[in-house]
């Protein structure tokens, strides 16, 4: 994998909300940036089988034990008998694969070179556009933090980030603009846009 070389940024600024001194990179293919967040959904939705495999074996030990409580499975259908480290295991099994899905999806593009899975795959990449340094992890927490507050808004918030990322030139989304990042091509790395000024007098 190719290293990352960070750009000096220049002066100019960003034509949808950029400061001055942020680099300007050219807007990431869309098409690419699709399929990214499918492969990186995809990797969730993997994770998370195990997660309610577990959760349902839980559930079936549990009312295999007879606590007392009303059932949702006859008894025959445990595998274990109503073990109660079984039901411990389970149930921790569940919570981790839970945490790690979520802790992904937040994380993400903190991973090395600013690229998760789907980014990677589709050579993208996210960089912090005052230093121009690959994406940190915190960065990719705001970045991605927003997009799971608006997608928590039926049907207007699942449609306020793809609005934003359609409409602005350089391609950021809501989280862009609260992380100070964009997604870029990763290679050959993009250098930004500079604008050719005139000489001094």
């Amino acid at each position: 994998m190719d290293s990352f070389h960070p750009e000096t940024p220049n002066a100019n600024a960003d034509s949808y909300g950029g400061q001055a001194g942020t680099p300007e990179y050219g807007k990431a293919p869309l098409l690419r940036r699709f399929f990214a967040i499918l492969i990186d959904n995809l990797f969730v939705f993997l994770i998370l089988i195990p997660a309610f495999l577990f959760g349902l074996l839980s559930v079936m030990e549990f009312d295999a034990a007879d606590f007392g409580s009303d059932s949702i499975f006859e008894k025959n259908y445990s595998l274990f008998g109503g073990n109660p480290l079984v039901i411990v295991v389970s149930v921790g099994l569940t919570v981790i694969f839970f945490l790690f899905a979520g802790v992904y999806n937040f994380f993400k593009d903190g991973m090395k070179n600013g690229q998760s899975f789907g980014k990677r795959t589709m050579n993208l990449r996210v960089v912090h556009l005052p230093t121009g340094k690959p994406c940190n992890y915190l960065q990719s927490f705001f970045r991605n933090f927003i997009g799971q507050l608006l997608s928590w808004i039926p049907y207007a918030g699942w449609l306020i980030e793809p609005i934003f990322v359609i409409a602005n030139d350089r391609g950021r989304r809501l989280g862009d603009f609260a992380a100070n990042t964009q997604v870029i091509e990763a290679s050959p790395n993009p250098a930004p846009e500079t604008e050719v000024l005139p000489p001094a007098p």
